[in-house]
């Protein structure tokens, strides 16, 4: 049976039984276009996992990483994750609206196109992340650093920045109206453009 196969059979069994999959070793393996809806996973070590346009909506992952994996053009709709590392993953265009993402790691992580709206980041590292054109509408993102992402066309509109940290961040084109920035961190030289926005 190949390790796929191994893989497959192990989750599709603990969500059919609503069971926890704990401490799998998934790294490297193709599990694009797979419907994967209500997993329920800690520990997993998913480095370079290949999640492409997989069905992942009210997932629950805990303290897993998920270094350089693909999640590209996912369903992660109300997925609830802690503690998780996503160092330079790629999210394009992914649907993750009313996800919950927090305590977790996404450094230089592409998020570029996707849908964020109505979710919650609370507590995560975006640094040098890109979300250009991302949908970030009324989510709460208080005290989440951004330092040196992208965030170029992104619509944070109505979102909860408050105390977020967007030092060297690129604020190009966005959408800030009725954003909460209380408190938040910018360069000093866009921090008053960026109030006449809101």
């Amino acid at each position: 049976m190949s390790v796929r196969k191994q893989v497959l059979t192990k989750i599709q069994k603990a969500i059919k039984h609503n069971e926890k999959v704990d401490n799998l070793d998934i790294k490297k393996t193709d599990l694009s276009f797979l419907d994967l809806s209500g997993v329920i996973a800690d520990r997993l070590s998913g480095q370079k996992t290949n999640f492409n346009a997989a069905l992942l909506s009210n997932a629950s992952f805990r303290d897993c990483n998920f270094d350089e994996a693909c999640f590209q053009d996912s369903n992660l709709q109300e997925a609830d994750i802690a503690d998780c590392f996503f160092y330079k993953t790629q999210f394009q265009n992914a649907r993750m609206n009313k996800t919950k993402l927090a305590i977790s790691f996404c450094s230089e992580a592409c998020f570029d196109g996707v849908d964020l709206s109505d979710s919650t980041l609370v507590g995560t590292s975006f640094d040098n992340a890109s979300f250009i054109n991302a949908i970030l509408k009324r989510t709460d993102a208080k005290s989440v650093a951004f330092i040196g992402a992208d965030l170029t066309g992104a619509d944070l509109s109505n979102g909860d920045f408050e105390e977020a940290d967007f030092t060297d961040a690129k604020l190009d084109g966005v959408n800030w109206k009725g954003a909460n920035i209380y408190g938040a961190i910018f360069n000093e030289s866009i921090r008053n453009k960026i109030i006449t926005l809101i």
